[in-house]
C-alpha cells in the first residue's frame, strides 16, 4: 500500500518529490532496479528492496505461524459487554444482526432454499461494487491530474477494460463453484439432496446468488467500457479500435455463462475449490489464449516461410482468430457442463475419491531378482488380464471413438500434405477447330510473364501473368477477344499492342477480370506486316519494307538524333529492305534482306571488355562487314544465325563496320539443325537454363546453354527431351515453355504459371530449408533449384484443339 500511495502521489504532481525509499517494499521496483544502468547508479536501492521483501516476508510467515494454532478451534461466544473479536466484528458486518439475518432469510428463502444457503452473506454484492468504484475512481483520478487526451486514448480505456473483465471474471468463477465445492467436502450435498431440493432448484438457486451479487456490477462495467469506446471513437473513427471494443463485450458475457456452469461442474469432481477454480481457468479463460498463441505463432511462420516480403498478420486475423477461439472453448466447455449437472449432478456429488495409487518401493535389485520380479509381473499382468471385468461398452465405444477420429485426422493430414507437394493440375482447355482451321496458323507471343495466343480463327487468349500473378489472372488459358482479327501481339511496359488482319496496330490496357480495354490506334497506317514490341521503345515494318517506330528515344534507340519520346510511328531511315527487328531494353538490332545486320542506341555492356563505358549509336550502324547472316534473335543476349549454320551471341564487342564476325561475336552453337531456336529453362535433373529445337524428324532436343563468356560452362550437348516424334512448334517466355505437337495438343513444363510461389506446401517448405541453411551454415541440398518458383517437371497438356464433327 505505501509503494501504491507514493506512486500515485509522485505521478499525480500534487507537490510530492521522488522519493525512491518509499518504493522499496514492493518488489516490482527490485525488479526495476535489477537493470545494469540502474544498479550501476544506486545498487544499494535494490539489495534494501530485497531485503525489506525478504524481511516482512518471514515476518507475516511468523506471525501466521504464531497465530494458527491458537484460531482454527471453535471458539465459545463471548458474554454481552464483552469486547468482540475482529473476526465477529465482520461477521456482523456481513450477515447482519439476528433480526436482519431472520428479515433477509425469509426474504432468500420463499425464492429458493439453496439460494439462501449461497447468498445468505450480505456483502457479497459491495464488495465487487468495491471493485468498480476503486477502477473508476482511478481513471477519474488520472484524468484529473494528468492531461486528459491521455486519459482518453483508446490503449488506456482498453487497459482498464481488460482489468476489469479480466478480474469479474475470476470472481465468478470463484463464486460460482464455492459452496458447491464446501457442500461437497463437508458432506452437506448428500444432506441437501436428500431433501425436496431437486438439482434444478439447486442450480437456479446458485445462479440467483450470482446475480445478485455480479448483475448490477456487471451492467455498469458495460456501461463504462460502451462509454470508453464511444469516447476514444469521438475524435478519430477506427474500425479496428471499434471491432475490438465490440468483441471484448461479447466475449465478456459469454465467459461469464461459460465460467459460471464449468465452475459447477468442476466443483463436483475436483478434490478441493482450488482446483475447480485452477480446472475452470485453464478451459476457459488459459486455453484459448494459449491456442491462440500456438496458430498465431505457427500462422506468423506460415506467412514468413511463403512470402520474402515478411508481411505481419492482419488484425482481422487476430480478432477474428481470439473470438473464435474463445467462443469455441465456451461453447464446448460450458454446453458439457451443462449436459453433466442436468444428467450427472446426483452422481457426481456423492461419489468418494478414489483412494490414491501405492508409490512402488526403491529396492536393489540383483541379476536374479530382476528376471523373478520381470517373470511375476508378467504373471500378475496376465492374471490382471484374465479376471478383469471387460470394459463397459460406453467406453469401448469412446475408444473406437477416439481411435477412427484420430485414423481420420491422419488420414487427412496426409491427403493435404499430399495434394500440396503433387497438386493436381487443371485439365487442358478444348477449342474446336473449324474447317480450313490449321494448327499452322497457331501462334504464340511472350508478354508480361505470360501468353497470348493468336488460335487459328485469329481470336485472341491469354494465360497467367507471370507466376507472381494477381488473383484475377488467369490460371487457364482464357478468350480476351472473340473477333477473328488478330495476327500478332506484344507486351509492353504501358499496354498491348496487336497487329490485326487488316494491318492496324492498336494498344490496348487490361481492364477487369482481365479483359482488354480502352483501344487506341497506334498512326493511321493500315500496312503494317510484322511488329516487335519493347520495353519503352517499338518497332514495325511495312509491307514495303521501310520501318517505323516509336516510343521511348532518351539514348537514340529510335534512330532518331533528338532524345525524345515519339507518340506516333516514324520512318528510321530510308531501305525497304528490312527483314526482322529486334528491341532491346536500350538498343535495337536489325537485319535487312541482303543479310546485314544493323545496330543503333546505348550499348551499355559488352563481354570482350566490360570495363568500357557506355557508348552511343544514334544512326543505324552496320554491325560487322559480313552479309551471311540468315536469322535474327533476341534473349537474355542477341543472338544472330550464319549462312554456315554457326549461332552466334552479338554485341561480344561494339558493332564497327570495318571488324569482322569473329572480332566481335561469339560462337556459341554449331549443331543446331535449324533457323528457329527457344531459349528457356530445363527441369530434370535439375533446373537449369537451356536452348530448344525442334528437329525436321519431329523430335525435340535440348542443350545446356552456357553463355559463351562463362569460362568452365557445359558446352554443347543436345540431348533428347522425351520419346515424341510430333513436335511441330516451340515458345517460351523466360523459364516457360509451350510446344505444339501434331495431336492438337499444346503442352507446357518449366515455371507453372498457374501455381503461387508465395503459397502452397513446396514453397514453404524450401524456404524453410533455405532459411535453416543460412542459420546454420548448411550446404544446400536442393542444388540450383532452391529459391525457384513452382515447377512443372514433365509436360501437361494446356490446350487440346479437336475438330468439328
Amino acid at each position: 500500500l505505501v509503494p501504491l500511495v507514493s506512486a500515485f502521489l509522485v505521478s499525480g504532481n500534487f507537490g510530492f518529490d521522488q522519493a525512491p525509499e518509499l518504493l522499496l517494499a514492493s518488489p516490482i521496483f527490485a525488479f526495476f532496479q535489477a537493470a545494469d544502468t540502474r544498479y550501476a547508479l544506486n545498487p544499494e536501492l535494490f539489495w534494501w528492496s530485497i531485503g525489506i521483501a525478504q524481511g516482512w516476508t518471514w515476518i507475516q510467515l511468523f506471525i501466521a505461524s504464531w497465530a494458527v494454532p491458537r484460531n482454527w478451534q471453535d471458539k465459545p461466544s463471548l458474554p454481552r459487554g464483552l469486547r468482540r473479536s475482529w473476526r465477529e466484528f465482520g461477521r456482523l458486518l456481513s450477515y447482519g444482526r439476528a433480526a436482519q439475518q431472520k428479515s433477509f432469510r425469509k426474504q432468500l428463502l420463499d425464492v429458493n432454499g439453496y439460494y439462501w444457503l449461497t447468498a445468505r452473506a450480505r456483502l457479497k454484492p459491495l464488495h465487487v461494487w468495491l471493485l468498480v468504484i476503486g477502477a473508476a475512481g482511478w481513471w477519474l483520478a488520472g484524468w484529473f491530474s494528468n492531461e486528459a487526451t491521455v486519459w482518453l486514448d483508446p490503449a488506456t480505456g482498453i487497459a482498464l477494460a481488460v482489468i476489469l473483465n479480466s478480474a469479474i471474471k475470476l470472481w465468478i468463477a470463484i463464486e460460482a463453484g464455492q459452496q458447491i465445492s464446501e457442500d461437497r467436502r463437508a458432506g452437506a450435498m448428500e444432506l441437501l439432496l436428500s431433501t425436496p431440493l431437486t438439482v434444478k432448484d439447486i442450480l437456479t438457486g446458485q445462479f440467483l446468488a450470482l446475480r445478485r451479487q455480479f448483475l448490477g456490477p456487471l451492467l455498469v462495467i458495460i456501461a463504462i467500457e460502451v462509454s470508453l469506446m464511444a469516447v476514444s471513437l469521438r475524435s478519430y473513427y477506427d474500425a479496428q479500435t471499434l471491432y475490438l471494443w465490440l468483441a471484448g463485450i461479447v466475449m465478456l458475457l459469454a465467459d461469464i455463462v461459460a465460467l459460471a456452469l464449468t465452475s459447477m461442474a468442476a466443483a463436483l469432481t475436483a478434490k478441493n475449490q482450488q482446483q475447480a477454480v485452477i480446472k475452470t481457468f485453464f478451459r476457459i479463460l488459459a486455453l484459448p489464449w494459449i491456442s491462440f498463441w500456438i496458430i498465431g505463432v505457427l500462422a506468423s511462420l506460415w506467412v514468413a516461410l511463403g512470402s520474402d516480403r515478411g508481411e505481419p498478420l492482419s488484425w482481422q486475423f487476430n480478432l477474428g482468430l481470439w473470438f473464435g477461439l474463445g467462443l469455441l472453448a465456451d461453447l464446448v466447455f460450458g454446453v458439457h457442463s451443462l449436459r453433466r449437472l442436468l444428467t450427472q449432478f446426483r452422481q457426481l456429488a456423492t461419489e468418494r475419491f478414489d483412494a490414491p495409487v501405492a508409490r512402488t518401493k526403491w529396492r536393489l535389485f540383483s541379476r536374479k531378482a530382476l528376471a523373478a520380479a520381470d517373470i511375476a509381473s508378467v504373471a500378475i499382468t496376465s492374471a490382471e488380464q484374465l479376471l478383469a471385468p471387460p470394459a463397459s461398452p460406453k467406453r469401448r465405444r469412446r475408444f473406437a471413438l477416439a481411435l477412427v477420429t484420430a485414423i481420420a485426422l491422419f488420414a487427412a493430414g496426409g491427403v493435404y500434405v499430399y495434394r500440396e507437394l503433387y497438386p493436381t493440375p487443371p485439365g487442358p482447355v478444348i477449342i474446336k477447330l473449324a474447317a480450313g482451321e490449321s494448327l499452322a496458323n497457331l501462334r504464340a507471343f511472350r508478354g508480361s510473364g505470360g501468353f497470348f495466343f493468336a488460335m487459328p480463327d485469329d481470336s485472341l487468349w491469354h494465360w497467367g501473368q507471370g507466376w507472381r500473378r494477381n488473383h484475377s489472372d488467369p490460371i487457364i488459358p482464357r478468350l480476351q477477344d472473340a473477333t477473328n482479327r488478330w495476327r500478332s501481339v506484344g507486351a509492353a511496359d504501358n499496354g498491348v499492342y496487336g497487329l490485326r488482319n487488316d494491318g492496324t496496330i492498336w494498344l490496348s490496357m487490361f481492364g477487369p477480370g482481365g479483359s482488354l480495354i480502352d483501344s487506341r490506334q497506334i498512326g493511321r497506317a493500315n500496312d503494317w506486316e510484322s511488329l516487335a514490341v519493347g520495353q519503352g521503345h517499338h518497332a514495325a515494318i511495312k509491307r514495303d519494307g521501310t520501318l517505323w517506330m516509336w516510343g521511348d528515344n532518351r539514348v537514340q534507340q529510335l534512330g532518331l538524333e533528338t532524345p525524345a519520346l515519339q507518340a506516333d510511328p516514324i520512318q528510321v531511315g530510308t531501305n525497304r529492305n528490312w527483314k526482322t527487328i529486334r528491341t532491346r531494353a536500350q538498343g535495337t538490332i536489325g537485319l535487312q534482306t541482303d543479310g546485314s545486320l544493323w545496330f543503333w542506341g546505348e550499348v551499355s555492356h559488352i563481354f570482350k571488355n566490360n570495363t568500357r563505358t557506355n557508348q552511343l549509336f544514334p544512326q543505324p550502324t552496320l554491325y560487322c562487314r559480313e552479309t551471311n547472316w540468315t536469322t535474327l534473335d533476341a534473349r537474355w543476349t542477341p543472338h544472330a544465325r550464319d549462312s554456315a549454320g554457326t549461332w552466334r551471341m552479338l554485341l561480344y564487342d561494339l558493332p564497327n563496320p570495318k571488324a569482322s564476325a569473329d572480332a566481335n561475336t561469339k560462337p556459341f552453337l554449331t549443331q543446331a539443325k535449324t533457323d528457329r531456336l527457344v531459349f528457356g529453362l530445363a527441369v530434370e535433373p535439375v533446373p537449369y537454363y537451356a536452348v530448344y529445337e525442334v528437329r525436321p524428324d519431329g523430335s525435340l532436343m535440348v542443350s545446356p546453354y552456357a553463355l559463351p563468356y562463362v569460362s568452365g560452362g557445359s558446352a554443347e550437348n543436345w540431348q533428347r527431351f522425351d520419346e515424341r516424334s510430333d513436335w511441330l512448334r516451340l515458345w517460351s517466355n523466360s523459364e516457360t515453355m509451350l510446344g505444339l505437337t501434331a495431336d492438337g495438343t499444346v503442352w507446357t513444363w518449366g515455371v507453372d504459371l498457374t501455381a503461387e510461389a508465395d503459397s502452397g506446401l513446396q514453397a514453404r517448405l524450401a524456404r524453410l530449408e533455405e532459411k535453416l541453411n543460412q542459420l546454420f551454415n548448411w550446404t544446400p541440398r536442393r542444388g540450383p533449384n532452391t529459391g525457384l518458383p513452382p515447377l512443372q517437371i514433365k509436360p501437361r497438356p494446356l490446350i487440346k484443339f479437336v475438330k468439328e464433327e
